[in-house]
């Protein structure tokens, strides 16, 4: 049996964890039959789980069955690991990835940077930033807004894009925020100072009109809904950043769109005289003329030859533009009597090899990515022809244009927004690319990255793993769900000191009222590697430390549920206690 690479050893729980975040692995292929004894060893935050029989158990064997697990941390810091099955056919065969669960928080970005610049990736999403290369310790660097809750001096919305960059050149990725809620900000790092959260440095404000703050964005003066680093001034560098639209009232003027560039200590600001109605913003030579262009689902903007100081010239687009069916958003009407949505991210690139520029989009309220061509025209205004990519899936809130596969040429990266205002929002959840071949007849193939994935219960069910403490009380919940009064609930069998492998509440004044074995009185040792296996079949549970029967005994429907998930705790206590899990092998008939 082939062995998946293990990213970690163990797992710590000490810090809050839960961001999705993609890293290639060597895949495991499903096979008809089970190896005797076979095993499935924990991978980091996930770990592959197949159907087999456990050596003295009671369970029948099964053929084998690729299963795994997300690690999930509740608000109480309380793990929450459960089976997510996969649709294993429709995986991308090319590029396989594994899922990593960082943090809990409720966000709607992240990014990666190298924070303490130690050569290492870190990611930063919400309130803080993960360390690489394992990503376990999380850093606070800002205090956020919760979503639906009101904090004081707090920004209303969280943050709509994070981005990275070392601004300042001080060999430190400093930090990037917006949101059309309140404005744009840099995180100014502090090096290797420990100084708690960093300088926040005021870029530009989307406030409305009288400054009082309001989530309501059609109110704001300023579009800054998503964000990419782009080239504006044609010096070959990745180093600006443009403002979107706004959903001003119909027939208003006001020249919302203005680009920004760190330039001589400080951010300046650049507004480009003209107005879009709607969000979504691109950058790219459209018309090819060796300056790049901005493009709204309204418009596309024309460089100037100087672009700091000239005037940008509108060009509406004359054909709807992202006009999808499911789309919450109120669409913007011209007086041409054409339409447009509201995207985020928009690419320019020539998609079928023909020599002129096309652009590339996705609606974020509602069902459909699309590629819009440019087709030869001697008329004043370009022509563009629509062409749909997918209309399989709704919300696709956050299109990116990378190179997936390494061929030199960038393809589409997007995944679905859940629960994000929109037809189709509580749908399965989905993570998908597309590989672009330009000039081919359909330029774009998709790629299922992870769909449908979600946390699964279960009933009987034999685990093994193996966890070290150092003065911490943890423990397991079999057959556990979120919620209650510590965050989950469910039957808990404890690890730490003299209640290793029991249920939690019970101690040596209660052993009396339990079956267990008079060499259970022997626990686990802090600071060491201790081994603890649970057996549940119907009401009947077994525990063993190091080989050593704990339990033997039928339990309630209070305490141990017909079904729920796998879950791991840190119990709450001094800032120093540690717990770490590792080889995590579960069975299940």
């Amino acid at each position: 049996m082939k062995k998946i690479n293990k990213i970690q050893n163990s797992i710590q729980l000490q810090t809050t964890l839960s961001l999705l975040v993609l890293v290639k692995c060597f895949f495991i292929k499903t096979k008809k039959k089970t190896p005797k004894n076979t095993k499935t060893e924990m991978n980091s935050f996930f770990c592959y789980i197949w159907k087999n029989q456990r050596p003295k158990s009671q369970f029948t064997r099964h053929p084998m069955k690729k299963i795994f697990l997300p690690l999930i941390l509740t608000t109480l810091c309380f793990p929450l690991l459960g089976l997510a099955q996969t649709k294993e056919t429709q995986k991308s065969k090319e590029i396989p990835f594994q899922a990593i669960h960082i943090s809990p928080e409720k966000v709607e970005s992240c990014a990666f940077g190298d924070f303490d610049a130690d050569g290492h990736q870190d990611i930063v999403s919400g309130s803080n930033w993960f360390a690489g290369p394992d990503f376990s310790k999380a850093i606070p660097f800002r205090e956020l807004r919760p979503y639906f809750a009101f904090v004081p001096n707090s920004m209303v919305s969280p943050d709509d894009f994070t981005l990275t960059r070392d601004v300042d050149g001080d060999g430190f990725d400093d930090i990037i925020s917006g949101g059309h809620d309140m404005g744009l900000f840099w995180y100014k790092s502090p090096g290797n100072r420990n100084v708690g959260n960093w300088e926040r440095i005021l870029i530009d404000a989307d406030r409305p009109p009288k400054g009082e703050s309001s989530t309501e964005s059609k109110a704001h003066d300023l579009g800054l809904h998503n964000g990419i680093w782009v080239d504006i001034d044609n010096d070959g560098k990745k180093e600006e950043l443009v403002s979107g639209g706004t959903r001003l009232k119909e027939g208003k003027e006001h020249l919302n769109l203005r680009w920004y560039k760190y330039e001589n200590g400080a951010w300046q600001k650049y507004d480009m005289g003209v107005q879009s109605l709607v969000w979504g913003v691109g950058v790219g030579d459209l018309n090819k003329d060796g300056r790049n262009d901005v493009i709204s689902t309204d418009a596309w903007f024309e460089a100037p030859l100087d672009p700091k100081k000239g005037k940008w010239t509108k060009h509406p687009f004359q054909m709807n533009v992202c006009v999808v069916e499911g789309d919450f958003e109120p669409r913007y009407k011209s007086e041409n009597g054409f339409s447009y949505g509201h995207a985020c991210n928009i690419y320019v690139y020539d998609i079928n090899a023909d020599g002129l520029n096309d652009f590339v989009l996705s609606s974020g309220h509602g069902y459909g990515i699309f590629w819009y061509e440019q087709k030869p025209s001697n008329k004043v205004e370009m022509e563009f022809v629509e062409h749909t990519i997918d209309k399989s899936w709704s919300l696709s809130h956050n299109l990116l244009f990378v190179d997936m596969n390494k061929d030199q040429i960038p393809d589409l990266l997007v995944g679905k927004r859940w629960g994000g205002w929109g037809a189709g929002q509580n749908d399965a959840n989905g993570l998908y690319w597309y590989q672009l071949t330009p000039g081919a007849e359909n330029p774009f193939s998709k790629h299922i990255i992870s769909y449908g994935e979600k946390i699964q219960s279960f009933g009987n069910s034999y685990i093994r793993l193996k966890y070290k403490v150092n003065q911490a009380n943890s423990g397991v919940y079999v057959r556990g769900e979120k919620g209650g009064l510590y965050g989950a609930y469910g039957m808990q069998i404890d690890f730490g000191g003299e209640k290793d492998g029991l249920p939690m509440g019970v101690t040596k004044t209660i052993f009396k009222f339990l079956k267990i074995v008079p060499q259970s009185l022997k626990s686990g040792d802090y600071g060491q590697w201790n081994t603890l296996e649970i057996q549940t079949e119907g009401r009947h549970l077994r525990t063993w430390v190091n080989g050593n029967l704990r339990v033997d005994e039928y339990v309630n429907t209070q305490m141990m549920p017909d079904m729920g998930k796998l879950a791991f705790q840190l119990h709450m206590g001094a800032q120093d206690n540690e717990v770490y899990i590792k080889d995590i092998e579960v069975y299940v008939p």
